[in-house]
């Protein structure tokens, strides 16, 4: 797929499609801003492949949401957003002030387990991703 069908996919058909029950199937509980950020991250990041990155957004706090930069554009499942707009977005929405945001690795991600529920199945995900985009 070429790029600029991928960041019309991430603005459009990407947000309605993990709004279906097939996509809140995956999730145990939350949605996929409050919980379910890190399992929507991991499922682009392996659509995107190596060109894509995970960034962290951190309060005071610590990690308070992941998502995705692709090509200068930050995805989430609401759509695209630049940083200064995702960082609005958390504070506005959920009172969570951002003091920086972050490249992580898959590995430090899967690591952090106040972010991962052990009951997602990512690999079941990320296909989910693949055949419906």
């Amino acid at each position: 797929m070429a790029p600029e069908h991928i960041i019309h996919a991430l603005s459009t058909s990407t947000p309605k499609l993990v709004r279906t029950d097939d996509a809140y199937a995956y999730l145990q509980q939350g949605d996929w801003i409050a919980g379910g950020c890190a399992l929507y991250a991991i499922g682009l990041l392996t659509f995107l492949g190596k060109s894509a990155r995970l960034l962290a957004f951190e309060s005071g706090n610590g990690i308070e949401h992941i998502s995705v930069e692709y090509m200068g554009h930050i995805a989430d499942a609401d759509g695209l957003h630049t940083i200064q707009a995702m960082k609005h977005k958390l504070l506005s929405e959920f009172g969570v002030r951002i003091t920086s945001s972050r490249s992580i690795t898959l590995k430090l991600l899967l690591q952090a387990s106040e972010l991962i529920d052990a009951s997602w199945d990512i690999e079941g995900f990320s296909q989910f991703i693949f055949r419906n985009l």
